[in-house]
This record gives structure tokens, C-alpha cells and sequence, in this order.
């Protein structure tokens, strides 16, 4: 089961990825996942990767996810060194590219797996009960999501999730070149600082146009590096996503995250009792025999 979730969130982080790069035009995803989409394409690649996938389906292995994440990174060294590669980012790609064949091969199987008879002792609970733990569950789960993605006194940025893993992630993908663009080229009160890809995207200008300009000196970078577009959006999207489809999980696996709850809750306190009723034979035997 912890194989297949974390499949899943293999596959969804990529999309998510996918997802925000389109949404708002940026081209550093626009590169990553086309160089993710060459890399699937590698037969050698595909091979492994569907090896990897089967033999982890197949095999009982102890703890399939390390088995999964190590097992990939061994097969990016392999790779390195044999083609030689140079650059570290096309190293991440293909490490993604391991991981997401690996995950699809894993999520394609968990749909015809035979189910099995469990062996283990069934303890018999109350049906009201059980449910009153899965609700607790899915509110209990809401409750922390909403704190970790939601909440904060000010804005998104300062959420938990927010400031520690969305923003540096998300922001990023924004930063480009502060271009000084007048409307009126006689009229300095005109001029304003576009980000690049928006002002080309308003169809004012082409890309090759803006960087011949640039180089003559007809316009001006005010800035190498700075956030533009729909930052705060992006997060939000994000933070959406992620809250639903957590609960999804958790509301998928409810049934299971309860009996786990409870039967070693019952197994203690049918341990609790018997040994009560240990002591009061002995208690009883003692009084017996003075």
C-alpha cells in the first residue's frame, strides 16, 4: 500500500508540475518536460524502467519504496557514466524518468492484483464505532491540512507549506527579465518595467525582435532577474490541488486507517483486561488461603 501512494505522488507532483508550467506560460517547465519527454522515449530507459516496475510488483520486497527511490538512483549513476553525461540537470530529468515509469507500471498493476485471504486474527468491532473513527479521521485529516496549507495571520507566503516548500519552488518559475517598455517612446511618463514573457505574449514585440533591441541598446533591462505574473495564484492552485487530493487519499483508505487504529486499541484492552483478571485470582486465591 505505502508502494502505491507513493506512486501516486510520483505521477501527481509530476502533473501538478506540468499543470502550473502551462498555466502560466513558463519556460523553464516547457524545457524540463520536454526533455522528460525525450528522455520516456529512450528504449533503454523504458527497459529499465519497466523491469524495475515489474520486479518490485512481483517480489516481496521488505521496503519497496527505498528499494524504488535506490534502485532508480543507481540506475541514473549507470546511465551517467555510460553516455557520459555533463550536465546535472539532464541527470534529475532522467532520475524523474526512472521514478515515473517505475510508478506508472506500479499504479497499472495495483488494478489487477489478485486480492489475497488475510491470515490474521479478525476482532470483532462495532460497526457505529468504526464509523465514528472514520469521520474523526477524514476531520482530524482536514483540520491538519488546512493548518499546513492554509492557514496564516498574513498571506499564502506564510502558510507552513507556503514558506517552505511552494515558494521556493513556485517562485522561481517567475523570475525573468524587467524590460523598460514606453508606449510613447517620446513620452517618458509612459515607460513602465514589463516582465519579458508577458510582453511578448501581448504581442507587441517577438522574442528575437526584444533581444535585438536589447543588444543595440533601443531598450533597456532594468532588471536581470525579477518576479512577475501570477505568483500567489500559482500557490494557491497548488495548495488547492494538494488539499484534495490528500483527502481523496485519506477518504480512499479510510476503512484501512481505522482498523489500524483500532485493532491494536482493542488487542490492548483485551490485554488491560485479562490482566485485571490475573490479579483478582490471585487476590482471591490469597484471601483463600489465610
Amino acid at each position: 500500500m505505502g508502494l502505491l501512494i507513493f506512486s501516486i505522488l510520483i505521477l501527481v507532483s509530476n502533473l501538478l508540475f506540468l499543470i502550473i508550467g502551462v498555466a502560466h506560460d513558463i519556460g523553464l517547465v516547457g524545457a524540463i518536460m520536454g526533455g522528460l519527454a525525450a528522455i520516456l522515449t529512450d528504449p533503454l530507459i523504458l527497459v529499465i524502467g519497466i523491469v524495475g516496475g515489474a520486479a518490485l510488483v512481483i517480489q516481496q520486497i521488505k521496503f519497496p519504496v527505498i528499494a524504488l527511490v535506490a534502485g532508480s538512483i543507481v540506475a541514473t549513476i549507470i546511465i551517467h557514466f555510460s553516455l557520459g553525461t555533463t550536465r546535472l540537470i539532464v541527470d534529475i530529468v532522467r532520475l524523474d524518468a526512472f521514478l515515473l515509469i517505475t510508478s506508472i507500471i506500479i499504479i497499472v498493476a495495483s488494478f489487477f492484483r489478485p486480492k489475497t485471504k488475510t491470515t490474521t486474527k479478525k476482532i470483532k468491532v462495532d460497526n457505529a464505532s468504526l464509523k465514528a473513527i472514520r469521520i474523526l479521521v477524514i476531520i482530524f485529516t482536514a483540520t491538519i491540512l488546512w493548518f499546513i496549507l492554509f492557514y496564516s495571520t498574513q498571506n499564502i507566503n506564510h502558510t507552513l507549506f507556503g514558506k517552505y516548500i511552494s515558494r521556493p519552488i513556485i517562485y522561481p518559475m517567475h523570475l525573468q527579465r524587467g524590460i523598460t517598455w514606453c508606449a510613447d517612446k517620446e513620452d517618458k511618463t509612459t515607460c513602465k518595467t514589463i516582465g519579458e514573457r508577458e510582453l511578448i505574449k501581448s504581442g507587441k514585440i517577438t522574442k528575437r525582435e526584444l533581444n535585438k533591441q536589447i543588444e543595440n541598446g533601443t531598450l533597456q533591462v532594468k532588471y536581470e532577474q525579477m518576479h512577475f505574473g501570477r505568483r500567489r495564484q500559482s500557490q494557491w492552485i497548488a495548495h488547492t490541488i494538494i488539499f484534495i487530493i490528500s483527502l481523496l487519499a485519506v477518504w480512499r483508505l479510510r476503512f484501512s486507517i481505522a482498523t489500524t487504529i483500532t485493532t491494536p486499541l482493542f488487542n490492548m484492552t483485551g490485554a488491560i483486561k485479562k490482566f485485571f483478571l490475573g490479579i483478582t485470582k490471585v487476590i482471591k486465591k490469597f484471601f483463600r488461603e489465610i
